[in-house]
Parts: structure tokens; C-alpha cells; sequence
């Protein structure tokens, strides 16, 4: 018997110990899965604290994460990745805060507004459908909690493996490659866009901000505002900027989400896209392009 209990523990112990080393084998790995997707984000110079690997879900779980720039440092509480292939990526970055002057600027103006502190959310998530050529961008959403976010989802063809890889080296000096993506880039199309803008309180804590410096109701200044948005879009306006008008008129009104749709019928190449934000961008005038993607405004209410 107490030889049978010796096995046991013995087995047990082999077990323990091929666990562990599975657990470091794959924390190595995760540590080298993240240095490669920080290169391929383009940053060079980082350290960490802990990093985390899950053998059930893949996810790698890093804190303390310090990125060196040319316009300072910048820290992450928490960068978690979920996914990471040749082909999809997920992964968020929560606490973001930086050590530069616009982002001190930044603080500053949030603690005038009564935020306790200033910190930046980024989500990402996106996939490549190799047997299509397609690009999906399920979400890029940028946050500053309790305040604002922005967020952007689209969908684009003529996209591979190859492509990526090259956009992803490209260099500022090196003509012979960035001619040969931007005829590539030709035959990108681009199949649908969604743009969303929430207020989380940000504009109430503006308006108030501004009704107290002036003397006024905050009412009173909302009402401003939404003439000043009438009158420079022009009150005859129609089609986009009409909407955009409306939309951002119930934004500053009652707060909510501005949601930009756009599903053209049929793909708009890069190329079209470029030039025509171009001339959007030189006449003030973005209705072209607006039409050509076959842009909806809506608002929805908080």
C-alpha cells in the first residue's frame, strides 16, 4: 500500500513539474509573441512588468507596460492580447497615459472639467479572410472613460497576406517599395465603413465649463451652439450635410451616440477614396465623397 501511495505522489509530482514547465516554455513564448507584435506596432523601445500567458484561451495578459518615443514615455496598466495569427489579432490596451506636454495639457483640461485623472482606453480587432481577399476591421475604438469615444469599424477587398507584410516594413526613404504598395493599393477597394462618436458626459461638462465662465444657462449655450452648427452648414443644406447638421445638433442637445454608416453600392477603390477626400479636404466640401459611400447619419440617444 505504501508503496502503491509512493507511485502516486511520484506521478503527481511529474505531472506538477510538466505543468510548470509547460507554463514557462509558453510565458517565453507569450513574451516573444508580444515583442513581435509591439515591432510590428512600430515600437522599439519597451519594458514590462508581468506578463501572463492562459494555456485555455491563448491570451496574453501583460502589466505595467512602458513604451520610450522621441516625444516621451507613455505607460500601460494593462495590454492584453486575445489574438494573435498570421491572420486575426485582437488585443486592448487599458490605462493608457502619457509623459509628453499635449497629454499633460490634456490632464490639465480634464481636471478643470472635474476628472479625478486622465487616462485612454484602445481596443482593436480585426481579421483576414485569405479565401475572399477581404480586410475586416471589426473595431478600432479609442476611449477616455467617462468622457468621450470614438469608434470605427470597416470592411475592404483586395487585401492579403503579402500586402500587410509590406505596409507593415514599409520605410520613409525606400521609393521603390512605397511605389510598389501604392499600386497595389489600386486594386483595394473599400466595401463598407461604420464611425461612431459617444458622449459619456464630456459635452454636458463643457457646457456647463462654458455656461459658468459666461454668465448663462447651460441651455442657452446649447442653443447657441446649435445655431452656430445651422449656420455653417447653411439652413437650405441637404443630403449629408443636412444630416450631419441634425446629428450633431441632438448630439449637443441630449448627448448619446452620432453613428456615420456608409454602404456604397458598390466598392469604392482606394484610389477614388484618396482623391476624393482630397478634394473634400481642399473645398471644405466632403457631400462627394459622402455620397459616393452612400453615408447615413443617425443619432441614438443615450
Amino acid at each position: 500500500m505504501k508503496k502503491a501511495a509512493a507511485v502516486l505522489i511520484g506521478i503527481v509530482s511529474l505531472l506538477l513539474l510538466g505543468l510548470v514547465a509547460v507554463q514557462t516554455y509558453a510565458n517565453k513564448k507569450a513574451e516573444e509573441n508580444l515583442k513581435t507584435l509591439l515591432s510590428d506596432l512600430g515600437i522599439r523601445d519597451f519594458s514590462y512588468g508581468k506578463v501572463q500567458y492562459s494555456l485555455l484561451s491563448g491570451r496574453i495578459e501583460v502589466e505595467d507596460l512602458l513604451i520610450r518615443g522621441k516625444e516621451g514615455k507613455t505607460r500601460v496598466d494593462r495590454f492584453v492580447v486575445s489574438k494573435l495569427t498570421d491572420t486575426d489579432l485582437e488585443f486592448w490596451a487599458l490605462g493608457i497615459k502619457g509623459e509628453d506636454e499635449e497629454f499633460k495639457r490634456l490632464e490639465s483640461e480634464l481636471r478643470e472639467l472635474g476628472y479625478d485623472k486622465a487616462s485612454l482606453n484602445l481596443y482593436i480587432s480585426a481579421s483576414l479572410y485569405e479565401d475572399t481577399g477581404d480586410l475586416f476591421v471589426r473595431r478600432v475604438s479609442l476611449e477616455l472613460p467617462g468622457a468621450l469615444s470614438l469608434d470605427m469599424s470597416l470592411r475592404m477587398s483586395g487585401v492579403d497576406r503579402k500586402l500587410l507584410e509590406d505596409i507593415k516594413s514599409l520605410e520613409d526613404d525606400d521609393r521603390e517599395k512605397l511605389a510598389q504598395v501604392a499600386n497595389r493599393l489600386a486594386s483595394v477597394y473599400l466595401k463598407e465603413i461604420t464611425l461612431q462618436i459617444k458622449d459619456a458626459g464630456l459635452l454636458r461638462r463643457l457646457i456647463d465649463r462654458e455656461a459658468k465662465k459666461r454668465g448663462k444657462s447651460a441651455e442657452g449655450i446649447k442653443n447657441e451652439l446649435i445655431e452656430k452648427i445651422k449656420t455653417s452648414f447653411g439652413k437650405n443644406s441637404h443630403g449629408f450635410e443636412r444630416s450631419l447638421a441634425e446629428g450633431l445638433s441632438a448630439l449637443i442637445e441630449s448627448g448619446g451616440t452620432l453613428v456615420l454608416e456608409g454602404k456604397p453600392e458598390k466598392p469604392v477603390s482606394f484610389d477614388d477614396l484618396v482623391l476624393y477626400t482630397l478634394i473634400g479636404i481642399q473645398s471644405r466640401d466632403f457631400s462627394p465623397v459622402a455620397e459616393e459611400l452612400g453615408i447615413k447619419i443617425k443619432h441614438e440617444p443615450p
